[in-house]
C-alpha cells in the first residue's frame, strides 16, 4: 500500500512537469521534500530523482 502511494506521489509531481520536458529539454527539476531522515521523503526523492533522468538523460540536475 505504501510502495503505491509513493509511486502515486511520484508520478504526481513529475507527471505535471512531463509536458514541459517534452518541449523543451530537461536541465534540472526542483523538489521540496520534508527530511531526508524519514524513509517516505527519501524514497520520494529517489522516485523523482529516477523520473527525471529518464525523461532528460544523465545531464539532468
Amino acid at each position: 500500500m505504501q510502495k503505491t502511494l509513493i509511486a502515486a506521489a511520484v508520478m504526481a509531481l513529475i507527471g505535471s512537469t512531463s509536458a514541459l520536458a517534452a518541449d523543451a529539454g530537461l536541465k534540472g527539476v526542483g523538489v521540496t521534500l520534508g527530511s531526508m531522515g524519514n524513509p517516505f521523503f527519501a524514497t520520494l526523492a529517489k522516485g523523482a530523482e529516477e523520473k527525471a533522468k529518464e525523461l532528460g538523460g544523465n545531464d539532468v540536475k
